[in-house]
């Protein structure tokens, strides 16, 4: 019987099940990009800190002798009035009376007619006391305007509370010491001690178990004179002190902040969710190198600390310090909190590393961008020298006068740059991509286009220019996005509360999804085959190799584009999506032109 002319025959059936075929390909990679993106098991500090699994990347290419902040003349020991918290605390006990008495001074007497050490320091610093007489006003009109908001941020205030509750009063933990470190840290040491086959097995056994206690990063290092501050010490007060002889090592621990919320500050996040974990982390810790027969002392957030944190953990090898004075690491960037026990226990160090952190900073300046309160320098360099270190500034007083203006029931911290960091990225393959190509570069033969020569390969560069460039255009745009509360010329933020995100667990899907589609492939490339032929385009394999090679990175465009949708940086990937999949369609019309022009062989 002769075929009717519109029946389907298996020839048009396949050409038309291919196109169908692959624009399904197509919108599968977009829906494995967005799974992948919004994927919970890719937040670093939240699944494998149990086993050591989050610290995943390899140190040691990246080791050097010499730590990365720049020593420039005698170093010199940090005074306590220079914390920010230790200083405001001064000033409160003088400025809040007491009962009937009334305050021991006011704003208006002047910087002159401060007891010291608090003439000295904001004599030395002008315009510091003035702004944080501007941040106390900003307190008040925060308290008053926080019934306006209480009820949109309830989960918030409820969440960060909830971590909140333990930090002080007679419950805390860990518990703060009491009486000089010569006495506080020996008590409850046992007597007979553990013995250890070296120092390497003894750093091996506190690296396991600080990971077991949920610890993200850990890294161990000697203590320094110059990063422990002079002038007050827990459990004796207001001394000035030598530090203690026991104080040989610091081990140094990391954790992030709960990832959703920390790329919402400042108001949907809060600092207390990292300290709450840190303080368990290294409770534990100092109870345990106790117990097995050595002096330990825990030093843990908000304040309760004789260390200076980010250069002990730059010693450590754990990262670099950023221009936002923040600890930047390979595995959580700038979302890293970190807290410390100091102990005699005999150890084996790590080195610090170079990971090109402090040279990309130069030039990165999105935390200084995007500070409320212009808290962060913008100089190309390090330009000012601290304690015989020269460093970027951080104006203390301006940073904490943004935390008394948004919607929040009292000052609770802010973080946005902690969150606008390019180094601030999940674990999934879009970033996993450039930390492996990192890692493959290191070689000394490779020198010229690798980190430690201070100027990122090709790869890097432009992944981590388009996460700078894509993240300002994120923040610049998304003000009519889910996010804070503007408040006092406050942009709104691009996230929103943990728990309002949609959660696909995609481990089930993975096999039958991979296998579906190499199917539809297969189907996709034989119904090409047809089209070809129909065109009387002669395809040879090196032309199969070249439209294969176009198609790939037209999945991988669209992968890369919906995995930071997934991520929920939307206007990022639309416009990653704009930008390269107009590059790969005029690639593809040229592709199609070649082929169609270049004769049979």
């Amino acid at each position: 019987m002769d075929e009717k002319p519109n029946a389907l025959n298996r020839r048009e059936f396949i050409k038309k099940a291919g196109l169908i075929g692959g624009a399904l390909s197509l919108a599968g990679a977009a829906g494995a990009g967005l799974v992948a993106g919004s994927n919970k098991e890719s937040y670093t500090g939240w699944g494998r800190t149990a086993y050591g699994g989050d610290q995943f990347f390899n140190r040691r290419p990246f080791r050097v002798d010499t730590p990365t902040y720049e020593k420039v003349g005698t170093p010199k020991r940090i005074a306590y009035i220079e914390d920010l918290f230790k200083r405001l605390g001064e000033l409160r006990r003088l400025t809040f009376s007491r009962g009937d008495e009334p305050p021991r001074w006011t704003f208006d007497q002047g910087a002159e007619a401060l007891p010291e050490p608090l003439k000295s320091y904001y004599e030395a610093h002008p315009g510091a006391l003035e702004q944080y007489r501007f941040a106390m006003r900003k307190a008040a009109e925060q308290r008053e305007n926080w019934p306006k908001y209480r009820d949109e941020f309830m989960l918030a205030e409820a969440f960060s509370a909830a971590h909140a509750s333990f930090v002080s009063g007679p419950g805390s933990f860990p518990p703060q010491p009491e009486g000089p470190p010569e006495d506080s840290d020996f008590r409850g040491v046992n007597d007979t001690g553990l013995n250890l086959k070296s120092p390497g097995h003894g750093s091996e056994l506190i690296k396991q178990v600080a990971h077991s206690f949920g610890a993200s990063l850990v890294g161990i290092c000697r203590v320094k004179d110059e990063w422990v501050p002079q002038g007050f010490l827990r459990g004796v007060g207001r001394t000035d002190f030598d530090v203690p002889k026991h104080w040989k090592y610091a081990i140094v621990v990391a954790v992030p902040h709960e990832w959703d919320s920390m790329y919402a500050n400042p108001t949907y996040g809060t600092s207390y969710d990292a300290y709450s974990n840190l303080r368990f982390i290294v409770g534990k810790l100092e109870i345990f190198v106790k117990r097995i027969g050595y002096s330990a002392r825990s030093h843990f957030p908000p304040t309760s600390y004789e260390l200076s944190m980010p250069p002990l953990a730059i010693d450590a090898g754990l990262g670099e310090q950023g221009r936002h004075g923040v600890l930047v690491t390979p595995e959580l960037g700038a979302n890293t909190r970190l807290a410390a026990v100091t102990t005699d226990m005999p150890l084996e160090v790590d080195k610090p590393i170079d990971v090109g952190i402090k040279s990309f900073c130069n030039k990165c300046k999105i935390c200084a961008e995007e500070c409320p309160s212009g808290a962060i320098s913008f100089d190309d360099r390090p330009s000012e020298t601290i304690r015989g270190f020269r460093r970027w500034r951080i104006d203390q007083e301006k940073c904490y006068t943004a935390w008394n203006w948004v919607a929040t029931s009292h000052a609770r911290g802010c973080r946005v740059c902690l969150a606008v960091c390019p180094y601030s990225r999940k674990r999934n393959w879009i970033h996993n991509i450039v930390r492996w190509q990192i890692r493959e570069t290191r070689p000394a033969c490779l020198q010229a286009a690798c980190w430690r020569c201070r100027k990122p390969s090709f790869p890097i560069r432009v992944h981590l220019l388009i996460c700078h460039r894509l993240t300002v255009i994120i923040k610049r745009i998304l003000n009519l996005l889910n996010g804070f509360v503007p408040m006092n010329g406050l942009t709104s933020n691009l996230c929103v509360f943990p728990g309002f995100t949609l959660l696909v667990d995609p481990t089930i899907m993975k096999p039958v999804f991979w296998m579906a589609m190499g199917g539809i492939m297969i189907l996709f490339f034989a119904a090409l085959r047809y089209w070809f032929q129909d065109k009387k385009i002669p395809m040879q394999w090196w032309r199969w190799l070249m439209v294969g090679i176009w198609y790939a990175l037209l999945f991988v465009v669209i992968a890369a584009a919906f995995t930071l949708i997934g991520e929920r940086e939307v206007r990022a990937g639309i416009y990653f999506l704009s930008v390269f999949g107009i590059l790969m369609v005029l690639i593809g019309v040229a592709l199609w032109m070649l082929l169609k022009k270049i004769p049979k062989e």
